[in-house]
């Protein structure tokens, strides 16, 4: 049997890809950007340039370098101009070129993702649709004062308001999270804070598969809440399987933080790639069908779909599974391939699509964790030669929790201020009955849309979580590993 091999070619043009966005994101600030023609015609330019040298070397044994040159500029041109083009410069359209700086004006907004409230206002990510009913597109960040009277916005609904979109705050002090761009490399460049009183229409806007999708999962919380779940394993159910955190306990979630697992509270490519394996083996019969495992790989490839679809199609959750879906369809066209190069491919399919993700933590933390582990994982795990099944299964668990911490290690460091010391033997415990608490979380909630309850189920998964927060607490509480 032919062994895998790493495809070099997708992986140079991935980091060259890679490199076109950096740079435009580098150079989000400054004037003289290129016109759209300019680039469009300078990547046509190096597509013919690459095609005439394929041309000319095809009969050659070896590519001649410069082919391998042409190429990487073209996927650096390709990482530039489609990160560049979400610029508002590039949108005539966009409502920053359309609003006065000084008047407010009639704004027609659509809601696009509700974001957590705080104790003042509730927070929602909104699509401008119209200014002074002038067509337009790009988001802003929506924050509707709370009071008696204040309605409750979902995903698709529309309102009228006739406000002065501004820009939002940069922070004031230094070294100061700041939200400011936080929210631009999310595609949101202004705010408008109104009162219920101010909001001038609100209707149903079209429903949409994200919205069907919001709806879908906002009815898995209703049902949920009327089982016989404590509070605490109510808000642990709905961010480990649904990815809703606005429940969670603010102390809760610092201790989680503090702990090192702070990443199981939401639903990230860890939580899909245990899903992915438990129901591989779940489907393990089809594969004595002919053709089983084609079956195996679509009937998995519904499902995780169908899971997205239940957790409100969240960005992260999009990203894990549209990840592990490579792998599937690498699975189901049964032929040798190296993880490595699905997971490249799937990175490149999905800058492609969305260029911004690479500046999303989440993004960059799960892909560097399934990368440290596909790379590291092995390495360590030949440390030791485990015999029995339960030994290989503890010892697994071990080095694949070990590889993406140190994977992810760097990052959390720079991003969060901290690295917990605790965290090989918090992982140790909650990665392993993590994949148990996820599929007895979705059994729960697939059960509580039928109204079917069973208490002993319920009461069993409630005690469980609550053992699991005070484990948690009491590594939180160990401040002196955490540094």
């Amino acid at each position: 049997m032919r062994v895998p091999h790493i495809n070099s070619p997708i992986i140079l043009f991935s980091a060259f890809l890679t490199l076109g966005i950096i740079c435009s994101y580098m150079l989000r600030d400054q004037d003289g950007y290129l016109s759209q023609w300019t680039l469009f015609c300078v990547l046509v330019f190096l597509l013919i340039v690459l095609e005439g040298t394929r041309r000319r070397f095809k009969r050659s044994l070896h590519p001649a370098p410069v082919f391998g040159i042409i190429a990487c500029l073209l996927f650096f041109g390709i990482g530039y101009t489609i990160h560049v083009l979400q610029k508002p410069t590039y949108q005539p359209d966009h409502y920053t070129t359309l609003v006065s700086h000084a008047t407010p004006a009639i704004l027609q907004l659509k809601v696009t993702e509700r974001l957590k409230s705080n104790r003042f206002y509730h927070r929602y990510l909104m699509e401008v649709i119209a200014i002074d009913h002038a067509g337009t597109r790009g988001k802003l960040l929506l924050h509707v004062q709370i009071n008696d009277t204040t309605p409750v916005l979902n995903v698709d609904d529309r309102i009228v308001t006739y406000q002065l979109p501004t820009p939002i705050p940069s922070p004031m002090n230094p070294h100061q999270f700041n939200y400011a761009s936080y929210m631009e490399d999310r595609g949101v460049l202004a705010e408008v804070r109104v009162s219920s009183s101010e909001i001038l229409a609100h209707s149903q806007g079209q429903l949409t598969i994200i919205g069907f999708a919001n709806q879908l999962r906002d009815h898995c919380i209703y049902a949920i809440k009327r089982s016989t779940l404590s509070k605490e394993a109510v808000a642990i159910v709905q961010a480990l399987v649904l990815g809703e955190r606005r429940d969670i306990d603010r102390s809760l979630y610092e201790a989680y933080a503090a702990a090192g697992a702070v990443h199981i509270l939401a639903v990230s490519g860890l939580h899909i790639g245990i899903l992915y394996i438990f129901l591989n083996w779940s489907f393990v019969p089809l594969t004595y069908l002919k053709h089983g495992n084609t079956y195996r790989s679509v009937a998995v490839l519904l499902l995780l779909w169908c899971y997205a679809l239940f957790s409100g199609f969240s960005p992260s959750v999009v990203r894990a599974v549209t990840m592990f879906s490579f792998f599937s369809m690498a699975t189901c066209l049964n032929r040798p391939t190296n993880s490595i190069n699905t997971l490249v491919l799937s990175y490149f399919t999905l800058l492609l699509f969305a260029p911004s993700w690479l500046f999303h933590v989440g993004f960059q933390l799960s892909y560097l964790a399934v990368f440290a582990i596909l790379v590291l994982q092995p390495m360590l795990y030949r440390w030791y030669r485990p015999r029995g099944y339960i030994d290989r299964l503890l010892w697994g668990t071990i080095t694949v929790t070990v590889a993406a911490q140190i994977g992810v290690a760097p990052l959390s460091m720079y991003y969060f201020n901290q690295f917990p010391g605790l965290f090989y033997l918090t992982n140790s415990i909650v990665v392993p009955i993590l994949g148990i608490l996820l599929v007895v979380g979705i059994t729960i909630v697939v059960l509580s849309l039928w109204k079917l309850h069973f208490k002993v189920l319920e009461d069993g998964f409630s005690l469980s979580i609550e053992l699991l927060n005070q484990f948690i607490r009491w590594v939180a509480k160990q401040d002196s590993f955490l540094f």
